[in-house]
């Protein structure tokens, strides 16, 4: 059995598969300029030392000094959602000169907070509400991303959202999951597990 939690964040669902860019991305990440640089990303659940990441920047944005995008890096020193970066897993962590601006962090490994196998579009799923009240289980399609080199815009999803299911405080109801984005419309969390 395999288990996803989902809340009010939106999670792209075919991260798992698809090429980078599309690994899982997170905005609102930031770095200091510092020895060595901290990266910070919300959303992150517990990264691990060795975590497969790639960092990029949203269209205007760009990178810190010392990092450049789209390269592999490995995760060091993980604390919270924090955390600095080797070009070697295992390896010293990298210095940065400059903080960059809009930067997003793609998750590439396995070992990292990534959607399961068994949750991709068009799969059907159990989803559990264990919360006090009735929970939406939404979705939105994807739709582009911007060209290559000219920083990095999400994917067009999650644009606007289509209730999937609501499901009620206590129960589990059985859904397909047509949808490249799915998120829950409050800040509650729903159970999704592999049917």
């Amino acid at each position: 059995m395999q288990v996803l939690p989902v809340t009010n964040l939106p999670i792209y669902l075919p991260a798992d598969t698809a090429a980078v860019p599309f690994g899982d991305p997170l905005e609102g990440v930031t770095c200091t300029s510092a020895s060595p640089g901290v990266v910070t990303a919300p959303g992150y659940d517990n990264p691990k030392a060795g975590d497969a990441v790639q960092l990029s920047f949203l269209a205007g944005g760009s990178m810190p000094t010392g990092l450049t995008a789209f390269t592999t890096y490995y995760v060091v020193s993980p604390s919270g959602d924090t955390f600095s970066l080797s070009a070697t897993k295992g390896g010293s962590a990298i210095n940065t000169s400059s903080t960059g601006a809009s930067l997003v962090l793609h998750l590439i490994s396995q070992q990292v907070w990534g959607v399961p196998l068994p949750f991709k579009p068009g799969n059907t799923v159990l989803v559990q509400n264990l919360s006090g009240g009735s929970l939406v289980l939404q979705g939105a399609n994807d739709s582009g991303v911007a060209a290559p080199g000219q920083g990095y815009n999400p994917p067009a999803g999650p644009g606007s959202f289509s209730t999937i299911a609501t499901v009620a405080a206590g129960t589990t109801v059985a859904v397909q999951l047509n949808f490249d984005w799915i998120r829950v419309s409050t800040a509650a969390t729903l159970t999704l597990i592999q049917n």
